[in-house]
């Protein structure tokens, strides 16, 4: 996997389908997304293949965001056109949640998970809490959260790991044209630094890999040494970095 923007643009694109948006509005190679005020990638505007006027995808997405009650933010990739994170930053826009995205290829896959691991099709309810407890997802975006992850229309693996019979940690993959994406992994504080984590992403890959996945993608924000450095272990290396410009 090469390290240019036509590989960045696939990911992003992956990236979208398998974190889908509520609402999705197009202007001049933007994607402005609206997806109830959980988390910034969804309530975001997004560049993929930028034309014409920043101007026009400016005023649109900050008329939209303000329709939804939600402060305008943009997602900073290595996509956006030069001076334009700069342009926000001058217009009062700040920089937040600074994030990694990490990617990995079939032959760095480590080997299946040999923990009990057990994986679903569909987001069911216990995956639900337990993912909103570990998260520490608001109980008034909770609606919006189950939404999100039962609205995507790819192929999904939903897993749930067990310690000693106790629920531990859960994760989702989504499979979109040879890559297998990797969200809302996450781990019980009380079973942290066990190898949950890592059981449940190799487990997701030996799924992805079976539905004929070559490579692999995840996300991390960059405060977030631990997971990085879990993501390096399992063969996966740093592919670009993003933030977001926010105006409250």
């Amino acid at each position: 996997m090469q390290h240019d923007k036509f590989d960045i643009l696939q990911i992003e694109e992956r990236g979208f389908n398998a974190w889908p948006a509520i609402h999705t509005t197009h202007v001049n190679g933007w994607l402005i997304r609206v997806g109830g005020g959980l988390t910034k990638r969804a309530n975001s505007a997004n560049c993929l293949t930028p034309f014409g006027s920043f101007t026009e995808v400016k005023n649109a997405a900050e008329l939209i965001f303000e329709r939804q009650a939600l402060p305008p933010i943009f997602r900073i990739t290595p996509l956006v056109p030069e001076g334009i994170d700069r342009l926000l930053e001058q217009d009062g826009y700040t920089s937040e949640d600074a994030c990694i995205v990490l990617a990995a290829t079939k032959d760095t896959f480590p080997a299946n998970s040999a923990g009990n691991i057990v994986l679903r099709t569909r987001a069911e309810e216990e995956w639900c809490d337990g993912v909103a407890r570990a998260s520490a997802i608001p109980a008034h975006l909770r609606t919006a959260h189950d939404r999100l992850v039962g609205s995507v229309q790819l192929p999904t693996a939903f897993a749930t790991a067990y310690a000693d019979d106790v629920a531990a940690g859960y994760a989702m993959a989504v499979i979109d044209r040879g890559m297998v994406g990797i969200f809302d992994a996450v781990v019980n504080h009380s079973h942290r630094g066990k190898g949950i984590w890592q059981a449940l992403v190799a487990r997701l890959l030996h799924w992805g890999e079976q539905q004929g996945a070559t490579a692999s993608y995840f996300q991390s924000t960059e405060t977030n040494e631990v997971i990085r450095k879990l993501g390096l272990k399992l063969g996966f290396r740093e592919i670009y970095r993003y933030h977001y410009r926010c105006r409250l």
